[in-house]
């Protein structure tokens, strides 16, 4: 069964931590563990990251983390 993982994230992140969130959102696409992401605002401190995580990687994913 495939899930639907949400990130909450503040618009107002330093420039590191806004590169640790690119670079998540790269690995999952590139490494094949999603298709989409969903970036949507929460509010106006947040946003919501939402991706669908394939049931056939969760397993890999969980090694990498």
């Amino acid at each position: 069964m495939d899930k639907i993982i949400k990130l909450r994230v503040k618009k107002e992140i330093d420039r590191a931590n806004e590169l640790k969130v690119l670079k998540l959102k790269g690995t999952l696409i590139t490494k094949g563990f999603t298709e989409i992401i969903h970036i949507e605002d929460e509010n106006e401190d947040f946003i919501s990251i939402l991706f669908l995580l394939l049931h056939s990687k969760k397993k890999r994913l969980k090694i990498m983390f």
